[in-house]
């Protein structure tokens, strides 16, 4: 199937790459790419209004201050932010750092699904990025993708790749025979503030991030809210979860969007738990956001 590429767009609404880290506390190094739909399946989302939504400026009255890099359906695609930036999609610090935003026509017809192949192939292509997809709900608290088979999607731009580089997809992996293994660690709702462990990552670098330092009496709070041990040897794809009370303490050019951003929270979210009216209501250096209870 040939699709159309719209280059057209150019939304306001990014991070440079160069200043990822200290918009989000993390490089623009790319993991892979987050899948979304616009709306719900049958919700009469269009085109037209989910274009105006991703580009209206976040410095506009009304605003939701969101994007994506590709908008796709069938035959058609637009590209509204390039991938050397941060769109604002994923709701959650690493997410925008650290993946590509693909929001897909909520339909799931085979059409989209097939354009929503090339272009990723397209763009593992010509960026070299990680073929790994993940769901928009693997970032914060939604239902979003949909019903969006990320498997089926993968392997379909797989062959797409191929088909643009001449390199020949990996075969399905053959799950092994289930076993039984250790209890598992506690865990919490995903749209908790949690920390999703990299390469390198401990408990002190965890702890100092979240609660300011890595003393032994925050590491023992991080490890008992998660039923672990200090000892315990973090695995990359573990998410740690952070217990409260936190709070952040207002700097200047502090926003209730970017702190949000911080610790991936919906920013309407985090104005009503502080008894504001909405995410552009005016703060005050000096003073806290409570950021969980």
């Amino acid at each position: 199937m040939a699709y159309t590429m719209d280059e057209t767009h150019n939304s306001p609404n990014f991070t440079p790459g160069a200043d990822c880290p200290a918009a989000f506390g993390y490089p623009r190094n790319i993991i892979g790419s987050t899948i979304h739909h616009w709306d719900e399946k049958n919700s009469g989302a269009t085109w037209a209004g989910t274009l105006g939504t991703l580009m209206n400026d976040y410095r506009n009255p009304g605003s939701r201050g969101v994007s994506a890099h590709y908008m796709i359906e069938t035959g058609r695609a637009a590209c509204l932010v390039s991938v050397a930036d941060a769109a604002w999609h994923s709701g959650n610090p690493r997410g925008n750092a650290q993946t590509v935003g693909f929001e897909l026509n909520p339909d799931e017809s085979d059409g989209t699904y097939q354009t929503a192949a090339e272009v990723l192939a397209q763009v593992w292509r010509d960026w070299g990025i990680p073929h790994d997809l993940f769901p928009h709900r693997d970032w914060t608290q939604t239902d979003c993708p949909g019903g969006y088979d990320l498997v089926r999607l993968r392997r379909m731009a797989e062959v797409e790749f191929a088909k643009l580089t001449g390199v020949t997809p990996p075969a399905p992996p053959v799950k092994p025979p289930t076993k039984p293994g250790p209890a598992k660690r506690k865990t919490y709702p995903v749209t908790d503030i949690n920390w999703l462990v990299e390469k390198g990552d401990t408990l002190s670098k965890i702890s100092t991030f979240y609660l300011g330092d890595a003393s032994a009496a925050n590491i023992k709070r991080i490890t008992d809210y998660n039923g672990i041990t200090a000892k315990t040897v973090l695995k990359v794809g573990d998410r740690i979860w952070i217990p409260g009370p936190l709070y952040w303490i207002i700097e200047a050019p502090d926003s209730i969007t970017s702190i949000a951003a911080r610790y991936g929270l919906d920013p309407l979210y985090l104005a009503r738990l502080n008894n504001l009216p909405n995410q552009w209501a005016t703060i005050y250096i000096g003073n806290s956001l409570t950021i969980k209870e």
